[in-house]
């Protein structure tokens, strides 16, 4: 047992192992290795001292040195490169021996022992209290005060470390934090949104509103679907048109709400025989008439497989861009 003060301290201590590397070094005060807590963490993993706690004898030995001021932990196996090696002590806080009245029982090396166990576990509880508070794992990475101090949180508030990376600061907490990924815009400071901007699409400094959708070039602008049967349009939905007119054998003239841009929409359509089955190479062909920028009309032409102008019993024809708003 030792004869001389023991010093203050830290009963922890860690190493990044090189690879192969088998022995490390604990300069703290064990009376048994029994007391020592061993743990193992792989490489860029965060510590778990369920996981990472090795075991006596079968994943590594200890030997202690001359008046218990430290020792030597070796690996049963060697560590591989970065591997976190993490040696604690952790006497248990028992006591098991007592004095007896008789003549000779209370010896100095008696009184040493009980007294270096009791120093040596305050030791821990300090470490514990100081340096693992609220309830760090051993073998993670803990710096103080960095990880470790708190500052008193008024309502509203929370703990996060600071910018710097060197203390841990209270800041009130209602949301995401603003920033380039998640900045939370005000909308009613925005402008709204004129026809450019929405046919643009690149403008985060504007409003959309749904009147202004409507000149977004990937739009449904208009859309119709009819029948023409015995020289009569039959009607079943329109969108964006005032109407459509039947001009003779398999051509139309829709007439738009508004006027359409010429120059930047598209257009689809299909025609079909209620009384057909069979696939049908069936087409709609047209035009926007007359031909200037902002037009009212489109005129189109329903035909057969060869090319033929023809009635059909449903047509539908469907227009994506801008319409003047």
């Amino acid at each position: 047992m030792p004869t001389f003060p023991i010093t203050n301290i830290s009963p922890s201590v860690q190493y990044v192992a090189a690879a192969g590397q088998t022995a490390f070094v604990f300069p703290f005060y064990l009376l048994a290795a029994t007391d020592l807590a061993v743990y193992s963490t792989p490489a860029a993993t965060q510590g778990n001292d369920v996981r990472d706690l090795l075991i006596l004898t079968t994943n590594y030995t200890v030997n202690i040195n001359i008046n218990n001021t430290g020792g030597t932990v070796t690996l049963v196996v060697p560590a591989t490169l970065g591997r976190k090696i993490t040696i604690v002590r952790l006497m248990p806080p028992t006591r098991l021996g007592f004095y007896v009245s008789a003549p000779g029982a209370l010896t100095a090396d008696g009184l040493n022992t009980d007294f270096e166990s009791e120093v040596l576990m305050i030791q821990q509880s300090i470490y514990a209290y100081f340096n693992l508070t609220p309830s760090y794992n051993f073998s993670a990475t803990v710096a103080s005060p960095r990880d470790v101090v708190l500052p008193v949180l008024a309502p509203l508030q929370s703990w996060r470390m600071n910018a710097a990376g060197t203390a841990m600061e209270a800041v009130e907490f209602d949301g995401p934090e603003e920033g380039p990924e998640n900045e939370i815009l005000d909308v009613e400071t925005l402008p709204l949104a004129t026809q450019a901007d929405v046919a643009r699409g690149t403008s985060e400094e504007v409003l959309v509103t749904p009147l202004t959708m409507g000149s977004h070039r990937g739009m449904i602008a208009a859309q119709a679907i009819f029948g023409a049967a015995n020289n009569t349009i039959v009607n079943r939905y329109y969108y964006g048109i005032t109407g459509i007119q039947k001009i003779s054998m398999g051509q139309y003239e829709i007439t738009f709400d508004t006027p359409f841009e010429t120059d930047i929409y598209g257009w689809a359509g299909s025609a079909n025989m209620d009384n057909i089955t069979a696939p049908q190479n069936f087409g709609v062909t047209g035009r926007i008439v007359p031909k200037e920028r902002l037009a009212r009309t489109f005129r189109f032409w329903t035909v057969t497989a060869d090319s033929l102008l023809k009635d059909f019993d449903e047509v539908n024809i469907t227009f994506t861009g801008q319409i003047r708003i």
